[in-house]
């Protein structure tokens, strides 16, 4: 049972990311979300938050009919084809795409004191939301974002070509800041990709 910031409903779902809950957010609160709870619900709707920023009403048909969107997708195909209209037609009003949406948690540490989350920037496509050390991604599945880029959403590194140097938001040494990195405990590269439910550790060292 989740209780529901926005209102003193009490939701029947096992956490606030669960499919329920979220449901009960697009249609109960949208226009009251904040950033993150926003992206949350954007996940329901494969990514698409601006079609419901357009429709106003947001009936719980719209949801029922979403959440069967890709069955009535194959359906609509079929039924097109079978009346003779060309499937390029069919085809194009498939714009969302397949959405990546996952999420695993999120340590940083610079000269040794842990970061907290909200000094981190709010992503579009990752952040990690305050007062949590949890990471949340959401992008289109050919555009997975790699550790780096995860990082440079959250502010904490800037990528320019093939060079990652720390902001001045984390150290003021940034010209002389080290920065490693683990996963799931093991070390890795910057230029690996984020997969769902990894443990991300980053440490940053300076000389100051």
């Amino acid at each position: 049972m989740v209780d529901c910031d926005y209102c003193e409903e009490t939701v029947d779902c096992g956490d606030s990311h669960d499919q329920e809950f979220l449901t009960h957010l697009a249609e109960e609160h949208f226009d009251e979300l904040g950033a993150v709870d926003k992206r949350l619900v954007e996940n329901v709707w494969d990514g698409n938050v601006a079609k419901l920023e357009d429709d106003k009403e947001l009936k719980p048909a719209i949801v029922a009919g979403i959440f069967a969107g890709g069955f009535a997708l194959v359906i609509g195909v079929f039924a097109v084809q079978m009346l003779g209209i060309g499937t390029a037609d069919a085809t194009a009003t498939d714009t969302t795409g397949d959405w990546v949406y996952e999420q695993g948690e999120m340590e940083i540490t610079v000269d040794g004191e842990q970061v907290d989350a909200a000094e981190f920037a709010d992503g579009e496509a990752f952040y990690v939301a305050e007062g949590s050390s949890t990471w949340h991604m959401n992008v289109p599945t050919e555009d997975r974002l790699r550790i780096a880029e995860g990082l440079e959403e959250l502010g904490v590194v800037t990528v320019d070509g093939g060079s990652v140097l720390v902001t001045e938001a984390i150290t003021d040494d940034t010209a002389n800041a080290d920065i490693s990195v683990r996963v799931n405990g093991e070390v890795t590269e910057l230029g690996d990709l984020v997969q769902d439910g990894d443990r991300i550790e980053v440490v940053i060292e300076s000389e100051n």
